[in-house]
This record gives structure tokens, C-alpha cells and sequence, in this order.
């Protein structure tokens, strides 16, 4: 198959679905498929060469904000239009807008979803063109939120078109209104032209099939998938050592952990924490709780990824208490592969992440948080086996061939269903006509 993956980078961060789409670019190219991947926005950060066709970055995100914020200044900067659209300036830009959050995007989220009737038609017909000269049989966006690419899409391309969803629902919460409830109308309309939906889970699945008013089953399960790691020799100690890794944000919960740590001062916790901070109100919340709570943390900042693997593996447990419903839990799924245990809320992906490996201990509730920790350090040797265990179990199932190959598997059932579909409409127009 010739396929186009349309992915919104991150800009100056890593992102773990940027890297989930890279990883399953890399995956379907190795068994054979043609793969083109057209960044949008901004450029990719990725943790790895990404050894796929990699298009000029498509759509900046410099230009398209100044064309939804100041329409005037944009056409006045269009001679510059070019320049602003330089992979190495928005990359750049990008460290300065860490603030920017879904509540600041509501306007230009409802007109990107209105596709051609909204202010970036011209440069979604220029994506469009773009993809239309690799001549791809699938085009498979991001997330949901490029719905409104799929018109233009599919007119000027005449390929199937499949949509990812992966935790843009968080997203969507966070718009204000009146964009939400136009956002939401929008998204419902211009996902109906999609052929099929591609899920890391089958609760992200319900939850979106819900959401965006879609038959569950044009949704397909594609497992995340990561690379192969040893499981790490854990060092004998009377402290146990806590990992959390994950962008600084209220959403994703590092709050209920200081607050689960304030009731476990007779546990010997040693506790670090890596990310980079989004929400800089918000961590120095978090500084002022440590401070007041008294409690072992240690904050390290961004880290790399050649040092991603070496901190999950020294970690006794990894804890992630989110306050989304994890669809992807990219990260949980790499401590697991470096047999570190990982503690999380009976949400999202978690306890499908529990029953396929064993190596996930689930909570429900802040306040049994602390329960948890504290259950799981009182048996930690266990824990251990349970880690080396869900090693095995992650490079078997979500392994990135794994997913490359469930991703082939609904590609083709898709497309035969479309192929199907339209010589089903054409016998019966045929009927339709003889009679």
C-alpha cells in the first residue's frame, strides 16, 4: 500500500503521539509498505532518525496564527509568508508558547475543523496537492481534530481516508465555549466522510465512538506500539525509588501524587520526578505542596530520550496518576518493557495495560492512592517478578511490528470494505438504470 500520514508535530517538545506515528511509520515500512509522513504545524521532534519519506513541513503554524489572530498583520507579512513557514523558527517559536493551552485555540481549532469554509482553505487545498503528487491509496490523519482536512482530501486525492483518535478528547474538554459546542457540531459533521477509525484501545474507542456520534464499528484496535528494552536489574535497598515522567500539567495529576506521599511518611519513598513544565502556576503549586507536605521529591526537569530508558529502569515503580483517560500511556508501556511496574488510575488504557501484562497495580480514587503505593513497596519483591514478567508480555504484544501489523491488518480490511461499498453502489445504480 501507498499510504500519507498527515501528523501535527509538537514543535520544541517530545510528543508521545507524534512518537506512536513515527514508530508506526517505521513499522509499516519494514514490512513492505510505501510510507510518506507530511508534518503539519510544526515540525516533528522525534526520539529517533524517523528512516521514513518525510515531507516539507506543511501548513505553519506561525502563518496560520497570525492568520486567524490578526487576518490584516498576516496579509501585510505575506511577502515573509515563506520565511515564517521555516522549519528552524517555528521549531524555535515553539519554547515560547508552552503556555499556550486548548482555551487559547478554541477559534482557530472550529476553523480548521470547518475545512474549506473556514480562513485556511488555501492552504489545506496546498496540503492536499501536496499529498496528491505521492499518490497514496490510504491517507491516515493524526487525531480527529484534522477532520477538516478530509473533504479537500479526498476530493483532490480520491484516497481512503482514516482517522486516528489518540487523546484529542482532552483537548476538546478544555475549549471554552462557544468554540466547544461549534468545535464539537463541526468535528461530528466532517468525521461522517472518514472510511475508519484507528483506536490504541478499546475504551479510547467506546469513548470516541461516543463522542463523535460513529458506529463502533468502523473503529479498529492498533495496539501502541514500543521498541524492544531489557528489563532492569532493580538495586536492593530499603528506599524504594518512585518515577514520574510526563509534561507538568494539572491534567495529568502529579498533584495527587504529593498529596498520596503526605500520607506515607513512615514508607522510606525516594521520589523523582522528569518533564518538562507546561503549566508554570501549576508546578509552583507543586513546590509550595512538597515544601509544606514535607516529602521527598525531586524535581530533574526535561529529560532526554538516551536517558528516558536508563530512569525508567532505575525506578522500582513508575506512577502516573492522570486525570485523562490514557489512550496511549506511551511511557507506561516503556518502563513495562524495562520491567518497572507502574501504579495508575482504572482508566483509559490502564486496566487493558493490567490484564494483557500483570505488571500494572490500579487504583480508583485519589485517596487510594496512597493505599496503593503503600501495598505495592510492602510487596515489592513480588513486584519485581511482575515487572520482568510484563517485560516479556510488551515486547510479545506491543511490540512496534506488532502494531505495524494490526495497523496493515484493519488498512486492508478498510479498504476492501470501501472497494466493496462502492461496487455495491455502482451494481445498484446499474439495476437502477436498466430498470
Amino acid at each position: 500500500m501507498r499510504i500519507a500520514m498527515i501528523v501535527a508535530g509538537a514543535g520544541s517538545m517530545y510528543c508521545g503521539a507524534c512518537a506512536r506515528d513515527s514508530d508506526l511509520a517505521r513499522g509499516l515500512r519494514a514490512i513492505g509498505h510505501d510510507i510518506a509522513i507530511f508534518p503539519i504545524y510544526t515540525p516533528l521532534r522525534l526520539e529517533e532518525d524517523l528512516e521514513v519519506r518525510q515531507e516539507p513541513l506543511q501548513i505553519g503554524g506561525i502563518n496560520a496564527f497570525l492568520r486567524e489572530k490578526s487576518p490584516r498583520l498576516s496579509h501585510l507579512l505575506k511577502p515573509f509568508h515563506r520565511w515564517l513557514d521555516s522549519p528552524a523558527l517555528i521549531t524555535w517559536a515553539s519554547q515560547f508558547a508552552v503556555r499556550t493551552q486548548a482555551s487559547d485555540l478554541g477559534q482557530m481549532t472550529a476553523s480548521f475543523l470547518s475545512g474549506a469554509k473556514g480562513a485556511h482553505s488555501a492552504e489545506i487545498q496546498a496540503l492536499a496537492n501536496s499529498v496528491a503528487e505521492f499518490h497514496p491509496e490510504v491517507v491516515i490523519l493524526a487525531n480527529s481534530l484534522l477532520a477538516g482536512l478530509i473533504e479537500q482530501l479526498k476530493n483532490t486525492t480520491g484516497a481512503v481516508i482514516v482517522c486516528q483518535v489518540q487523546g484529542e478528547d482532552g483537548f476538546l474538554d478544555e475549549l471554552p465555549e462557544p468554540w466547544h459546542g461549534r468545535s464539537m457540531a463541526l468535528l461530528q459533521d466532517r468525521v461522517k466522510d472518514a472510511e475508519g477509525f484507528i483506536a490504541p484501545c478499546a475504551d479510547h474507542a467506546e469513548q470516541m465512538s461516543i463522542r463523535l456520534n460513529q458506529d463502533l464499528a468502523k473503529f479498529f484496535l492498533v495496539p501502541p506500539g514500543v521498541a524492544s528494552a531489557s528489563a532492569h536489574a532493580k538495586p536492593s535497598t530499603t528506599v524504594t525509588h518512585i518515577g514520574h515522567l510526563s509534561s507538568i500539567r494539572r491534567a495529568k495529576g502529579l498533584d495527587v501524587l504529593v498529596s498520596a506521599l503526605a500520607q506515607l511518611h513512615d514508607v522510606p519513598l525516594k521520589v523523582s520526578v522528569r518533564g518538562k513544565v507546561l503549566e508554570p502556576a501549576f508546578y509552583q503549586e507543586l513546590v509550595q505542596m512538597v515544601g509544606d507536605a514535607k516529602v521527598n521529591v525531586e524535581f530533574g526537569g526535561e529529560i532526554s530520550p538516551h536517558e528516558k530508558r536508563a530512569f525508567l529502569g532505575g525506578c522500582d515503580f513508575l506512577v502516573l496518576p492522570s486525570r485523562l483517560h490514557e489512550s496511549r500511556a506511551i511511557v507506561a508501556l516503556e518502563a513495562l518493557a524495562c520491567g518497572t511496574p507502574v501504579i495508575a488510575p482504572a482508566t483509559g488504557i490502564f486496566p487493558e495495560l493490567a490484564k494483557n501484562t500483570g505488571g500494572v497495580a490500579l487504583y480508583s480514587g485519589s485517596d487510594s492512592l496512597s493505599k496503593t503505593i503503600r501495598r505495592c513497596v510492602a510487596d515489592k519483591l513480588e513486584w519485581r517478578e511482575r515487572g520482568e514478567s510484563a517485560a516479556l508480555a510488551i515486547a510479545e504484544q506491543y511490540s512496534i511490528a506488532q502494531s505495524a501489523k494490526a495497523a496493515e491488518r484493519c488498512l486492508k480490511d478498510i479498504l476492501e470494505k470501501e472497494r466493496l461499498s462502492r461496487c455495491g453502489y455502482t451494481k445498484s445504480t446499474q439495476a437502477l438504470e436498466q430498470g
